[in-house]
């Protein structure tokens, strides 16, 4: 970014819980934007990005979400003021899960199959057939089932 400075940044891609794979593909994706890392920072659990262009954190915070699947929030806060105008930073996170489309799960004790993980996961019942919509905040108690 012309005429910043070297540490300024707009937006962080915080990974939590994810395997090497996700973080590849996460700088991968920054690389071919061509926008300027400004710091990684190794936290519990994961890493954060500071990146200098919030709008393609953006796009590769939704791009991990629909790719891998997983808990995606995107929260803003003010920065400062610029010419009367707000300026925001944002925060992305992305939260990996120990599962993926199409595996056996254990959810309450049920047997259950994963059909789709987008806002949120859901799940069919393998001895009914009933199929289920599970929030994000409750994917603890999703557990793999041991093939």
């Amino acid at each position: 970014m012309e005429g910043k400075h070297p540490l300024y940044y707009e937006a962080i891609l915080q990974l939590r819980d994810i395997v090497p794979e996700i973080e590849e593909f996460a700088f991968a994706a920054i690389k071919k934007k061509g926008v300027p890392i400004t710091r990684i920072k190794k936290v519990q659990g994961g890493i954060d990005i500071y990146l200098a262009d919030k709008s393609v954190a953006r796009t590769i915070g939704k791009q991990l979400q629909e790719r891998f699947g997983g808990e995606h929030k995107v929260t803003q806060s003010v920065y400062g003021m610029k010419g009367g105008n707000t300026i925001y930073r944002i925060t992305i996170l992305f939260r990996g899960l120990p599962f993926r489309k199409g595996q056996q799960v254990l959810y309450k004790g049920e047997p259950c199959t994963v059909l789709l993980l987008g806002k949120d996961i859901f799940l069919r019942q393998d001895a009914t057939g009933k199929k289920m919509h599970v929030k994000f905040k409750d994917a603890a108690g999703i557990k793999r089932r041991k093939e």
